[in-house]
């Protein structure tokens, strides 16, 4: 990411080219204060992909689901399975 990007609540980065296509935005996607990893817009329709950057959510690296609420929801649903440990 460059540092003209950085936030650290909201990235938004329209418009920055990846190597698998078009970023418009992202957001930063944390749990009781911990970093879990971020929300990539990547349609304008609301399509969010999700980057892990937390061990306990790198199952869901790459998830693609169509609004960040929807992102926020299967990620709860993920760190609370049992077992599930954020340190």
């Amino acid at each position: 990411m460059s540092p003209a990007c950085h936030n650290a609540r909201q990235l938004d980065c329209r418009a920055l080219s990846s190597g698998s296509g078009i970023m418009l935005g992202s957001t930063v996607i944390e749990i009781n204060g911990v970093f879990l990893g971020a929300a990539i817009l990547v349609s304008t329709s609301g399509t969010r992909r999700f980057y892990a950057a937390h061990d306990s959510v790198r199952a869901l690296h790459n998830e693609l689901l169509p609004d960040l609420g929807a992102l926020q929801q299967r990620i709860r649903q993920h760190v609370r399975k049992p077992g599930r440990q954020m340190v």
